[in-house]
């Protein structure tokens, strides 16, 4: 069968949020051995948690890319040996998922490569934060920020409010204030993280309009 390019995105998009777990996992890690479980023990219960379900998930998707498609299996009933299958639903996402790693399986070299440049990525993320908090006075080392950061982040991806408004405040209030910190500098530290999110997404978004208005011409 023809892949149409919505099947491709999917494949794009669905990979590459797992080889962001990847790096992510190894940084909560990293946070849990550097002492979050008794430093600040929320950002620790949260760090152990997004630790343990990503580690999860990426051995789920690792068995689903291994295993062959069968319409069903055996399972032992009252009236001997019969088949299941999954929920409709969930077949169907479980099919899309195959064929996405599918997909992106037939180039293992960039698939690789995707793997390796993820962490570099993932530090430099890092490296922003901890650019911003030396700006605004606070001496918190870089390996100190590795270990705060990846847990404030995942937590300010749940959907609880838009962009995190509020939340994001809050978590770098309670990080940092241990660490000498005024509340002033902390959520002045948080929303100056965010505005230049949302600076880097402004400039993503105007290089996909330019190209969109470049083809229509």
């Amino acid at each position: 069968p023809v892949v149409g390019s919505a099947e491709l995105a999917v494949a794009a998009v669905v990979v590459t949020r797992l080889i962001e777990l990847v790096p992510w996992t190894l940084l909560l890690g990293w946070g849990l051995w550097w002492g979050l479980w008794w430093r600040l023990p929320a950002l620790g219960i949260a760090a152990a948690s997004f630790a343990v379900l990503f580690s999860g998930i990426l051995a789920a998707s690792l068995v689903l890319a291994r295993r062959r498609a069968r319409p069903g299996r055996p399972r032992p009933t009252s009236a001997g040996w019969g088949t299941w299958r999954l929920p409709e639903p969930v077949e169907r996402v479980v099919g899309r998922l195959r064929r996405a790693f599918a997909l992106v399986g037939r180039d293992r070299r960039r698939l690789l490569l995707s793997f390796v440049l993820s962490l570099p990525f993932s530090l430099v993320n890092c490296l922003a934060v901890h650019v911003i908090m030396r700006g605004h006075g606070l001496t918190l080392s870089y390996l100190d920020t590795l270990a705060l950061i990846p847990t404030i982040d995942t937590v300010l991806a749940l959907p609880i409010t838009i962009g995190g408004l509020g939340i994001r405040e809050g978590l770098f209030v309670h990080a940092l204030e241990p660490f000498g910190a005024t509340r002033a500098a902390a959520v002045s530290i948080g929303l100056t993280r965010w505005f230049s999110e949302l600076t880097r997404a402004a400039v993503g978004g105007l290089v996909f309009l330019g190209r969109g208005l470049a083809r229509r011409r």
